[in-house]
């Protein structure tokens, strides 16, 4: 036998894909500290999840431990986003992974798009993806540019009830952002009337720029210490770029942001470009991949 050592206790049972429980949060903590030198984000955001009910989410148990868990949310009709999918490491290559993922799979049930993003070297899930039908969507890139404090930023707080209005300017003009998609937190999505409402302008992160010139829709994000002002979806004419993306660091200095983030989209902006304005990569992080299948019609 040429099987494992860390395997030979787990070769003869498979393990039980069941829906995820409090009594999990031990488990999964312990696997996420063994994955990423301990640096996973899950951990943050795990107790939230457990409270969101119109997600789902399962749990793979392997003689009463946890050996992996994977997540599906819907934020918009006929949207989902599939995302946590984790295995321990001393699990792994055992199908558990496979396992998850086609449960999640069929709980979307082909009903309308479903879409999810991995790092470009986790060539193992791309591989998973690409068998299971999705195609690559687009790519992006983490980098963060420091506030400016030197004048003014000319934007001004859109106002909750305009999300129609909001929505039609997003549709006709030159986003920034990649086949329409706005970033929601690590999760992408074709905006809706009822989302920019929702996400954006009850949240007050909703910014218009000169006067109809430009558009701007942000979130909070918090690392390591660091609160930054994100960029969720930009609109602005190419000839005014330069001056929207600096005014957009003179916002982030007014909201007292430590940096302003963005998940640059490589298709419509180029590191290069990117760079240009302020922007670095933010450490540790490398191109990730942002992949959709299409299903049913979203009717």
């Amino acid at each position: 036998m040429n099987t494992p050592v860390h395997l030979q206790s787990f070769t003869l049972k498979q393990a039980v894909i069941r829906p995820t429980l409090p009594k999990d949060t031990a488990g999964a903590m312990r696997l996420c500290s063994q994955i990423w030198g301990g640096d996973d984000y899950i951990p943050y955001v795990w107790n939230e999840w457990l409270q969101e009910h119109s997600a789902k989410m399962w749990t793979a148990e392997l003689e009463g431990e946890v050996a992996g868990f994977i997540r599906l949310d819907s934020q918009a009709p006929h949207q989902y986003w599939l995302h946590g999918l984790r295995v321990h490491p001393k699990m792994q290559g055992m199908g558990i992974g496979r396992r998850l993922w086609d449960t999640a799979m069929a709980a979307w049930g082909s009903d309308g798009v479903i879409r999810f993003y991995t790092a470009e070297e986790q060539y193992l899930v791309r591989h998973m993806a690409d068998l299971t039908g999705f195609s690559l969507l687009t790519k992006f890139l983490l980098m963060a540019a420091e506030p400016i404090k030197d004048q003014n930023s000319d934007f001004s707080p859109l106002q909750a009830g305009e999300g129609q209005v909001v929505l039609e300017f997003w549709n006709h003009q030159n986003r920034l952002n990649s086949h329409h998609l706005v970033d929601m937190g690590w999760e992408w999505y074709a905006p809706d009337a009822e989302l920019i409402e929702d996400h954006f302008l009850s949240k007050k992160f909703a910014w218009g720029w000169k006067d109809q010139q430009g558009l701007l829709l942000g979130f909070w994000e918090e690392w390591e210490g660091r609160k930054g002002l994100f960029i969720a979806g930009a609109v602005c004419e190419p000839e005014y770029r330069d001056a929207f993306l600096m005014d957009c660091r003179r916002l982030a200095a007014e909201k007292h942001a430590d940096y302003l983030g963005w998940n640059i989209p490589l298709g419509v902006i180029s590191k290069d470009q990117a760079q240009g304005w302020g922007f670095t990569v933010f450490k540790g992080e490398d191109t990730e991949y942002l992949y959709e299948k299409t299903g049913m019609a979203s009717e």
